[in-house]
């Protein structure tokens, strides 16, 4: 039996806020592969695929696997760059815009796990009449 495509698709929303104590220190560090390498971390392998630079983030397009032969998954890292160190950016057109490149991306995902789920299930229907 085949594994339900939209079981083994995930999609991960995470917030993280970066504190920092003192001025001059670094705030955060590079945890991400550049575009064209790739990294081992443990029995995990990241590469980067591209990035893409836009006004208030960037978007960067990785494929991760878990072993040497399991599937690999395609990750959209969204990186914000707009957020001040203290309080609000004061353009909400920023977040809002944002937010709607990272639905959209969600979107066009699950519809691509819709279709290609349609799409195996009537293939089999064509096989086993």
């Amino acid at each position: 039996m085949l594994p339900n495509f939209r079981k083994s698709t995930v999609i991960e929303k995470t917030t993280t806020k970066l504190l920092c104590r003192c001025l001059g220190k670094t705030k955060c560090a590079r945890y991400w592969p550049e575009v064209d390498k790739t990294e081992d971390y443990g029995s995990i392998r990241v590469r980067s695929v591209s990035e893409v630079n836009n006004k208030d983030y960037i978007l960067r397009h990785f494929a991760v696997t878990r072993e040497s032969n399991a599937p690999e998954r395609q990750i959209y890292h969204f990186h914000f760059l707009g957020w001040p160190d203290h309080g609000t950016p004061e353009d909400p057109g920023s977040v809002l815009s944002f937010l709607h490149d990272v639905n959209l991306k969600q979107g066009r995902c699950c519809r691509l796990a819709e279709f290609s789920a349609a799409q195996l299930k009537s293939s089999l229907a064509d096989q086993n009449p």
